[in-house]
């Protein structure tokens, strides 16, 4: 990085470079108020500004956007950064360790926001300007087009505090969410099971707007009902499923509804009649 920082042609960084950046910083427990590499990410930002980059290439571009906050308010692919998402591109560019990338996006912003209440960091720059984004809002979106990784970065997500759900749950009440697991568990009810379990542990349901929009989802999206729909045995792991997850079926009309709404799709065999007759016989 030393000579000329000015991006041209041949000096851009690619967003990837410019993260590996930032995440060394933090790795190298280096001086984070380093002149040079604000004045070369404010003017790589402004060049990637300019071309139109993919979601994913925003997705590398936020840390180094919430760096850059730490020290210098005129960001102006911050104040933008939702709505060129929106309008990006889904990159057909080829990555290894994808899911590993995100991954380190993701722990990188979470460092920094830990940076940003350090009392270091205070210290030496106490106007430092608030992050406006959160990577984990906008990477649930992202795996909506990237299914091959989604199980994995899920995995990370879901280790996280109840304060990184809440960020992925508040603009959609986690409409996204299910969207994202159900690429992933598809009718893996054991790990559906699991992670909505983790949810209810840091206390995610408790919105009840967020357990309206599972069990919406469990009735409305058409991916899903194929999914279960096509054996004896998979509608009868549903049903099972269903009587399990009291966080979600609250209710006794929330049963009917949902037995309601697959009726013309179910097989009737031993299994299922069973499972249903269990399920009505305990309806009050």
């Amino acid at each position: 990085m030393s000579g000329n920082i000015t991006s041209t042609e041949d000096t851009l960084l690619s967003p990837w470079h410019l993260f590996v950046i930032i995440q060394r910083l933090f790795q190298n427990n280096s001086n984070q108020n380093n002149n040079m590499v604000c004045e070369m990410l404010q003017s790589d930002l402004k060049e990637h500004r300019c071309r139109d980059p993919s979601k994913l290439q925003l997705i590398f571009l936020l840390p180094c956007i919430n760096y850059l906050l730490l020290f210098v308010e005129d960001n102006s692919l911050a104040s933008g950064f939702a709505k060129k998402f929106e309008e990006g591109d889904v990159s057909d560019a080829k990555y290894d360790d994808l899911d590993k990338k995100i991954k380190s996006i993701l722990e990188i912003d979470l460092s920094l926001r830990k940076a940003r209440i350090n009392a270091a960091v205070q210290l030496s720059n106490p106007h430092a300007h608030p992050q406006r984004h959160y990577a984990e809002t906008y990477v649930i979106k992202l795996l909506q087009h990237y299914p091959d990784e989604s199980q994995s970065v899920l995995e990370f997500l879901f280790a996280q505090s109840e304060e990184i759900w809440k960020n992925i749950c508040q603009f959609d009440n986690g409409d996204k969410c299910w969207q994202v697991m159900c690429t992933a568990f598809r009718n893996d009810f054991s790990t559906w099971t699991k992670f909505i379990e983790r949810l209810q542990s840091i206390h995610i349901f408790e919105d009840d707007k967020v357990r309206a929009t599972f069990f919406k989802n469990f009735h409305v999206n058409s991916t899903f009902q194929q999914l279960v729909t096509t054996s004896s045995q998979r509608l009868f792991d549903f049903f099972a499923f269903v009587q399990k997850q009291k966080i979600i079926w609250k209710s006794d009309d929330d049963l009917l509804t949902t037995i309601e709404r697959y009726i013309d799709n179910i097989f009737y065999c031993k299994e299922v009649l069973s499972c249903l007759i269990d399920i009505l016989w305990n309806v009050r």
